[in-house]
């Protein structure tokens, strides 16, 4: 593969003057085509078709070059033999030392080794492990495996406890009203609901209720979910209901079926799913793991010290001063 921890440095040589081929371009031949004896392989096997100045351009960095760029065999050898012109070039005017090159190198050495040890190896949701997967179904188990939910939305005629009967009678004709202005009619959206209701209602009093959710016997009011589960059509509304609050009239907005999945069959999915982060925990494990062993120490009061906010007044001093 193409040095990349001397990019930075072969890319100012380029601007200063040295001539190269960009990306897309119809790269130029190799300078120089010899019948001189080129060693088969570098020692970790990769076959050596080119050199430059002693360093070997390998098969693989020649294949990676011609599918990165979109170009061709010789034109992708070309690109490598420039890109190692440039490097030498570099070296020889010393930029291989200039930090900005030290940080490339590094950045590519911890890539490359995150791709060869980590991605290989944990590249798919089949990469999942069974104890991770079954960690992850005990949070998650509810969504496939439920009774039938209802979506409601609902609006309501008020009676307090201990009011007088024509206040309950006052309250049932406002439901009742609402409820007639709905009969017959299905596709109700929750904005056509609340916005009708409070048009019929005009100076009499109305609680505009919420959005919400449940299974038939879930603890919610028994009168309120008998009525909510007697829809008989998702988007329509129901007949005004009496509930321990006074005068209801609901609309269903919503079903979502009861579900039953033993977690043999929502394995697939499940992976599916999990691997975006399932991977990023793992990931995790696997650089804590290398800390680990590299003993990485800490010092909690100089990291508290380093991201204290300046005392007013102050001026931070120099990174090299501290």
């Amino acid at each position: 593969m193409i040095r990349a921890a001397v990019f930075a440095a072969a890319v100012a040589v380029a601007l200063a003057g040295i001539a190269g081929c960009g990306e897309g371009q119809k790269a130029r031949p190799p300078a120089a085509h010899t019948g001189a004896a080129l060693p088969t392989a570098k020692a970790d096997g990769q076959v050596v078709i080119a050199e430059v100045g002693g360093v070997p351009v390998t098969a693989d960095c020649v294949r990676a070059q011609a599918a990165a760029h979109h170009v061709d065999g010789q034109a992708a050898l070309a690109e490598c033999i420039d890109f190692e012109i440039l490097a030498i070039e570099a070296a020889k005017r010393g930029y291989g030392d200039d930090p900005d090159v030290a940080a490339a190198r590094r950045t590519e050495a911890v890539r490359n080794l995150i791709e060869a040890d980590f991605l290989a190896s944990y590249d798919g949701p089949e990469d999942i492990s069974i104890d991770d997967l079954h960690d992850a179904w005990r949070g998650i188990r509810s969504r496939f495996n439920h009774p039938e939910i209802r979506f409601s939305f609902h609006v309501r005629a008020e009676v307090p406890e201990g009011s007088p009967p024509e206040a309950d009678a006052e309250a049932r004709k406002l439901a009742t009203d609402i409820a007639g202005a709905f009969a017959g009619k299905g596709g109700v959206t929750i904005d056509e609901f609340k916005a009708t209701a409070l048009r019929v209602a005009g100076d009499r009093p109305l609680r505009i209720g919420q959005s919400l959710n449940f299974a038939r016997h879930s603890g919610t009011a028994e009168k309120f979910a008998a009525a909510t589960f007697a829809i008989r059509k998702n988007h329509t509304v129901s007949p005004p209901v009496r509930t321990h609050w006074g005068w209801d009239v609901i609309l269903l907005n919503d079903i979502l079926p009861a579900a039953s999945m033993p977690f043999e069959d929502a394995e697939a999915k499940l992976r599916e799913k999990l691997f975006p982060a399932a991977r990023v925990k793992q990931f995790e494990r696997w650089v804590g793991a290398r800390a680990k062993a590299a003993g990485a120490k800490i010092d909690d009061d100089r990291v508290a010290a380093a991201f204290a906010p300046p005392a007013p007044g102050s001026q931070a001093a120099p990174e090299s001063e501290r």
